[in-house]
């Protein structure tokens, strides 16, 4: 994977798909186990069928090496039908969540951001 990177650092590039991939697949070869971890597969560009074929190639990969694979993504559709066969868990965030974030995010604008002010629940 360094390699890669470096050959293509000088000619400010990026290498295409199946180079990563090639790669990808013979870094997972020479490990007895391998994590594979995508996070945010929801803002993976759709346009084109892109994330259908990242996706596809990603589960193709698992399936040929038997990496495992940890993916996180809001609910889209189309993701979900793709992990149909695989273990998921819905995780959401309570109202005493976004309250501890929004109060510890408000301490760092600049005053003249907070001019509306919010009435605390409790």
């Amino acid at each position: 994977m360094q390699n890669l990177y470096e050959s293509y650092k000088d000619r400010q590039t990026r290498p295409s798909f199946n180079e990563v991939f090639k790669v990808l697949q013979s870094t997972i070869a020479d490990h007895q186990k391998v994590f594979i971890i995508i996070d945010a597969l929801d803002e993976c560009q759709i346009s084109n069928g892109g994330c259908a074929v990242f996706l596809g190639e990603i589960l193709g990969l698992r399936a040929k090496t038997g990496a495992n694979l940890f993916a996180t993504s809001r609910f889209v559709l189309e993701i979900g039908k793709m992990f149909e066969q695989s273990i998921s868990l819905e995780i959401r965030a309570s109202s005493k969540d976004v309250q501890r974030y929004l109060d510890c995010y408000m301490l760092r604008l600049p005053p003249f951001a907070c001019i509306v002010g919010f009435a605390r629940r409790n």
